[in-house]
């Protein structure tokens, strides 16, 4: 008897081992960039409560804003993050991770695009700029305005002209596909946010880690989706 209750113990452990379970992204620890960065696929997105707090943001930021900024260019960028936060009702973290995404958080980024149309600290479409500006010359209006320029719209064409608000706003309040819609000016399948037109396929997965305290651009990390970012 003991031995065929051992034997079907082993018997029932060997079946439990050789049963596949489901594929999960890994969970991410908000840990000031230390985590590995992963791809999200599909329509999968951190959910807002996992997201790290602002103050770790804030702080992982500031660890390359100090060379690229003046303390007080910092200062008036995170001071405009929670100012039109607040009045748009977007998540203060979003923005920022937004911010990250598109400038770095240089207020002095350069147009990106051949045309030099996409402007400022959002990089959007007939936005303001500090581009070439000298050291602390980024006036603290324009760093206000770069974001109010990202967060409202500039009424321009092409993507992103819209702004983060309308984006969240006209796809049912979801950051997911509202990082989709400004990066594209669309959401083209929104089962499928790797799917990005003229845009970049990684765009909301890297802003998804943004959100977790995870840089993924910083070396080492997996290159996801083949766009050759990370």
């Amino acid at each position: 008897m003991y031995t065929t209750k051992l034997i079907s113990l082993l018997s029932l452990s060997a079946l439990i081992s050789a049963t596949p379970t489901p594929h999960l992204p890994r969970r991410q620890t908000p840990s000031s960039g230390s985590s590995q960065a992963i791809c999200y696929t599909g329509a999968s997105f951190p959910d807002i409560s996992t997201w790290a707090d602002f103050g770790t943001l804030w702080s992982d930021a500031l660890a390359s804003l100090t060379n690229l900024n003046s303390q007080r260019e910092s200062n008036d960028l995170k001071s405009a993050i929670q100012t039109y936060a607040s009045s748009s009702g977007l998540d203060q973290r979003f923005i920022l991770s937004i911010v990250m995404q598109e400038s770095g958080g240089f207020v002095r980024k350069e147009p990106n695009d051949a045309g030099g149309r996409s402007k400022g600290l959002l990089q959007i479409n007939g936005g303001h700029s500090c581009a070439y500006l000298p050291w602390d010359g980024c006036r603290t209006d324009l760093i206000s305005q770069m974001v109010v320029d990202g967060v409202q719209g500039t009424g321009s064409w092409p993507a992103g002209a819209e702004g983060l608000s309308g984006c969240y706003t006209a796809n049912g309040n979801q950051y997911n596909l509202a990082a989709r819609c400004y990066n594209t000016g669309t959401v083209p399948d929104a089962s499928d946010l790797s799917q990005a037109g003229a845009g970049t396929s990684s765009y909301v997965s890297d802003v998804g880690n943004r959100l977790m305290g995870i840089d993924p651009l910083a070396p080492g990390h997996v290159n996801c989706l083949g766009n050759g970012a990370y």
